[in-house]
């Protein structure tokens, strides 16, 4: 925080000071005691001895260090002051040091303000919050807290800090460009480094790049995020390297040292000819390609069997039918109420987010009876699905399969996450599901909670429709293993490429 409040020298302020200015003459003149009877004391300008009037504050040059100069000065510009005796000059001299010493010592309060200013924008960048909350907000209400428990006094002294919206954007952009300045400076020593790419398009259809970099530091690997930039022409192969390559060149990093990239495998990260990894292998020799994993994971969950995927179609109908319109969102919050319902509202479902099937479907199975009273109410074609006993089997099953799903997605995110540790979760769930298909065929469900609940309450059920619904259960379970189990291959292939064709 230090290095955003160093104040430049006296030296660096007068660095850009006209050429004219710099070729100084040889002879130099000194300031003498003497001079103060022409009201006139000694500042430093440039880095030389230059006179100045007590009074007015007016400084000459330092060619103007001769009493023939300083007395013209005196009588044209201040000719009241010109009979003055020596002492009222010197009552003067004592009394600018005075206001000098007054100024400089309340600098330092300011420079207090400019850490609070900082660390305020800090904790407005870390919260995502607008920068006008810094004046809208928080500095009222420090003011109102600090008034409380302090005094007027040290309220008043919080009105130094600058937050406004302009000063908090500008603080969080040197901070920014120093956090920036520390990674690249780590990055330019390491030895190796590998890059995760993702292009994506934001809520204001802008495509963006997102690039991450994992490198070495000392004996540690260190993940961090690199860049984030907008593609402004097109998401093509060639534009996304152009971004890339401009960056990388001009932060002075060296593609040879790249030993890896991951993508989500869109067409542009994968083409052989045109494609980012193409033109990445030209630069970079020895880079590994990789598909994320993650990626892989969210793929093989939308295999579903065409009955499940009925239930699934018709749960989202049931969910826009309510969640999308105002009037039957607020109906069915009200409804909820009087029902006295855990939750008082459906969530969205999308097919970009890979969490999302698992959120909806228990969201639905936990509320499947308000949904029922109100298709009910509103005559609504679905309404007969969420009181078919059978039906309501496949949802449970859905709800419980994709919570596991999401459970297995979310361990394999976030930081100091290798493949290995991958490989022995994804090793782990099939081992798991495998154990699930042979308890299902002896008729243990406990594994599945959700469906469980739903068989101890499904009386109504008879023997052929539970042969029926536990059969689709099992061969999507076993379409699980297999699919889940092609992610482990990969997994285990790209784990050999990494220990064969990286250069160690």
């Amino acid at each position: 925080m230090d290095k955003f409040l160093k104040r430049k020298g006296p030296d660096e302020q007068h660095s850009d000071r006209p050429a004219s200015q710099k070729n100084w003459p040889k002879k130099l003149r000194k300031y003498e005691t003497a001079y103060i009877k022409y009201g006139f004391t000694v500042t430093q300008k440039y880095g030389q001895e230059c006179p100045k009037y007590v009074l007015c504050l007016e400084v000459l040059s330092n060619e103007c260090l001769k009493p023939s100069k300083l007395t013209r000065h005196l009588h044209q510009k201040h000719p009241a002051e010109a009979e003055k005796s020596v002492e009222y000059f010197k009552r003067k001299e004592e009394l600018l040091t005075k206001q000098s010493v007054t100024f400089v010592q309340q600098a330092k309060v300011p420079e207090k303000a400019m850490r609070g200013s900082f660390l305020a924008s800090y904790h407005i960048a870390r919260a995502k919050k607008l920068h006008t909350i810094g004046e809208d907000l928080i500095l009222p209400a420090t003011k109102d807290i600090v008034r409380e428990m302090l005094g007027e006094d040290a309220a008043k002294k919080i009105d130094a800090v600058p937050l406004s919206d302009n000063t908090v954007k500008r603080r969080i952009g040197e901070m920014a460009e120093d956090v920036s300045a520390q990674l690249l400076e780590q990055v330019r020593v390491s030895e190796y480094f590998a890059l995760q790419l993702d292009e994506s398009t934001d809520v204001a259809n802008a495509a963006e790049l997102l690039v991450y970099i994992r490198f070495l530091h000392g004996e540690k690997v260190v993940e961090e995020i690199l860049f984030c930039k907008a593609l402004e022409r097109g998401a093509t192969g060639r534009e996304i390297f152009q971004v890339l390559d401009n960056y990388i060149r001009s932060n002075g990093l060296d593609w040879s040292r790249c030993v890896g990239v991951c993508s989500d495998g869109a067409a542009a990260m994968t083409g052989r000819n045109s494609g980012v990894p193409a033109l990445i292998k030209q630069n970079a020799p020895h880079a590994v390609f990789t598909h994320c994993m993650l990626h892989r994971e969210a793929l093989v969950a939308k295999r579903i069997d065409d009955e499940l995927n009925q239930v699934l179609q018709d749960t989202i109908q049931a969910v826009n039918f309510i969640k999308t319109r105002p009037l039957k969102h607020r109906l069915f919050a009200l409804l909820c109420n009087e029902m006295e319902a855990r939750f008082h509202g459906l969530l969205l479902h999308s097919n970009v987010r890979w969490l999302s099937r698992g959120a909806v479907l228990n969201r639905v199975y936990e509320m499947r009876a308000e949904i029922a009273e109100f298709l009910s109410s509103e005559k609504h074609q679905l309404a007969g699905r969420f009181t078919d006993a059978a039906w309501l089997l496949k949802l449970a099953y859905l709800a419980d399969i994709f919570h596991h799903l999401n459970v297995l997605n979310q361990s394999m995110q976030g930081r100091d996450t290798y493949i290995l540790h991958m490989q022995d979760k994804v090793r782990t769930f099939i081992m798991k599901i495998t154990l699930w298909s042979s308890k299902l065929q002896e008729g243990i469900t406990e594994m599945f909670p959700q469906l469980h609940k739903e068989l101890l309450s499904s009386l109504t059920l008879v023997g052929m429709e539970m042969e029926s619904v536990f059969k689709l259960i099992d061969g999507f379970i076993s379409v699980c293993i297999v699919t889940i189990c092609i992610v482990y291959f990969h997994v285990l292939c790209v784990l050999f490429l990494c220990l064969c064709l990286a250069p160690w």
